[in-house]
């Protein structure tokens, strides 16, 4: 008798979603991310109870056909991929295809869309990765995605959540780093209590200024853009005398990505070296580009973490691009 198993797909996507449905906040960055890569020059945010009981994110994006709403629930697909290949060259943020399979098996989730081609909406509701219902609706172009009742369905992963406060914290941050990310989109945040981020889209100072505030942006340092090779770094850098206790207002970019990077981290600290105390760490929002096949986006599901090809060209980019901002 075989001991080995087949797994069903609302098996194995309830696994993934492990991986890709952290919390609340990982629900919101995937959506916002989806919204970025159809085009949005607008994204609204809603949360209730931090993303537990409710997550709405509405974009004025390409929309979705009705013919792929069905389909975009479906593990692994994705419009953003087709060959192995593609990923050298890949510009989206999102590209895995798992994202809403993962979201739509833990929760409740309701898309509408209206894609150009359109004359109506279409409208797609699933409960626990099944569709529940379909029909006609009604809206302007773009995409609204309601998430509800998160991990409704596998109360052992509710249970590791923290108070509504606490989740509602980190998707905070999460919508800071794709404000920094993305500051030419108007993106904004609000729960039950009203507004809480919001930026009207502009430069990257703009976004700054609405995450952070005047206090911290009036202490930052414009990277003039440098370049060495292929990498283009640009960005803000604090004064010498403008430090925290904590790496919290650190931000990296990389090719319009949002990312954690020690290489980028340690070469930035080395300029300031001569400068810092201990435990106190410079604020930088750093834009880093260079060729996309230069680094590998496809580490982990989060795809918050990177790896680049010459981890020395990087660390040498950067640690001139803010020595040289400092020494101006």
């Amino acid at each position: 008798m075989s001991k080995i198993n087949i797994l069903q797909p609302n098996v194995f996507n309830m696994i993934s979603a492990g991986e890709v449905v952290e919390r609340p906040s990982s629900v919101v960055k995937e959506l916002v991310e989806n919204s970025i890569d159809a085009g949005a020059t607008s994204v609204d945010i809603f949360v209730e109870q931090g993303g537990l009981l409710k997550i709405q994110v509405s974009d004025n994006g390409i929309g979705i056909e009705k013919d792929d709403m069905r389909s975009a629930f479906l593990p692994h697909a994705t419009s953003k991929l087709k060959n192995i290949t593609d990923l050298d060259s890949l510009a989206t943020l999102g590209f895995r295809g798992e994202a809403l399979a993962s979201i739509s098996s833990v929760s409740e989730v309701t898309l509408s869309s209206k894609s150009k081609n359109q004359d109506v909406a279409s409208k797609i509701a699933l409960s626990g990765g099944k569709v529940t219902l379909e029909s006609e609706d009604s809206r302007a172009q773009g995409t609204i995605i309601t998430v509800e009742n998160l991990f409704f369905n596998t109360p052992a992963r509710l249970k590791f959540m923290k108070k509504a406060s606490s989740e509602l914290h980190y998707v905070e941050d999460v919508v800071r780093m794709l404000i920094l990310a993305n500051p030419s989109i108007r993106i904004s945040l609000s729960n039950e209590d009203g507004e809480i981020l919001r930026n009207d889209g502009g430069e990257l100072i703009d976004s700054i200024y609405s995450v952070y505030g005047a206090k911290i942006a009036d202490n930052l340092l414009e990277i003039k853009q440098n370049q060495q090779g292929s990498i283009k770094v640009a960005g803000y850098i604090s004064k010498v005398d403008f430090t925290k206790p904590n790496r919290t207002y650190q931000t990296i970019i990389v090719n319009g990505r949002a990312v954690q990077d020690v290489t980028v981290q340690t070469a930035v600290e080395k300029a300031y070296a001569e400068f810092l105390m201990k435990r106190t760490y410079p604020v930088f929002v750093l834009d880093i580009v260079m060729p996309f096949d230069d680094v590998d986006v496809n580490v982990h599901p989060s795809k918050t973490e990177i790896r680049f090809v010459d981890k020395q060209a990087v660390f040498s980019a950067v640690y001139h691009a803010a020595l040289d901002t400092i020494n101006d």
